[in-house]
């Protein structure tokens, strides 16, 4: 079974994760990073996020890259009750959607982090089940068609 974080754990990837797709849409990356280390959160960047954060001008595929991490934020708000429902798998998740959730570069986040609650463990368990067996599926297709191809 996957480790489940604490509600602040997950409030706190969703923070990084927030600033991280902003700089992919626009904002300056000098303001996300003054404000991951003003609100305590430069230690929790990833290395590949950190050395994103750092380029000055990260191409086209590198913005393609981060972009992906709003796959992760659908999941970590739903876990953090912000939907009903989890974020289809099979769509791209439009982390706008999430913003009004929860604070964005320069916005302050200690109320954020203080209110985070998670969802039950079993629901989240079974969330996880669902993404796993999804890939497991996604790679019995990838095999296939392979062997099909080498044929």
């Amino acid at each position: 079974m996957p480790v489940v974080r604490s509600a602040v754990e997950v409030a706190e990837r969703c923070l990084v994760l927030r600033a991280v797709l902003q700089v992919v849409c626009g904002t300056p990356r000098e303001q996300a990073v003054t404000w991951l280390r003003a609100e305590s959160l430069w230690s929790l960047v990833s290395p590949d996020e950190r050395r994103y954060l750092k380029k000055r001008k990260p191409d086209e595929d590198a913005n393609t890259q981060m972009s992906w991490r709003s796959e992760a934020l659908g999941a970590l708000l739903w876990a953090l009750g912000a939907f009903k429902v989890m974020p289809p798998h099979n769509k791209c998740f439009d982390s706008r959607k999430g913003a009004k959730a929860f604070p964005g570069v320069g916005e302050q986040t200690a109320a954020f982090r203080a209110g985070a609650k998670l969802r039950r463990k079993n629901e989240i368990e079974e969330a996880c089940e669902g993404v796993y067996e999804a890939a497991w599926k996604i790679g019995g297709l990838k095999t296939q068609m392979q062997s099909r191809l080498n044929k």
